[in-house]
């Protein structure tokens, strides 16, 4: 079994000083991680013995770039220490959007860490 670890990256900017330079750049690329690992899984014919880790960072793409995970074999989230926000006594937490992708995880048995 291969599990391969991927970063969480964004596929769609969430930020409008981002949108403005994508709009006057043609040039520049969006990172889509799932397009990696699809492109991977392909290159290895559809593997049952293929996994994904998945590097949970601090930016999360849109909930529908996030919900094309929920269909792949992923088998563990990799939480990064910048994913955590600190609350007002203090303490880390995570930003809802995070607890809610978490529970989702939690829900399809997916090891996180």
């Amino acid at each position: 079994k291969l599990w391969l670890r991927i970063p969480l990256e964004k596929s769609e900017s969430m930020d409008e000083d981002h949108d403005k330079v994508n709009n006057n750049n043609p040039t520049s690329e969006t990172v889509d991680s799932w397009e990696w690992w699809n492109s991977f899984r392909l290159l290895c014919e559809h593997s049952s013995q293929l996994y994904v880790a998945l590097d949970i960072l601090s930016s999360l793409p849109s909930m529908n770039s996030l919900g094309r995970w929920f269909g792949e074999p992923v088998r563990a989230a990799i939480l990064q220490t910048d994913a955590f926000l600190t609350n007002a006594r203090g303490y880390p937490c995570l930003s809802k959007r995070h607890q809610t992708l978490l529970t989702g995880f939690f829900n399809h048995s997916v090891q996180v860490g």
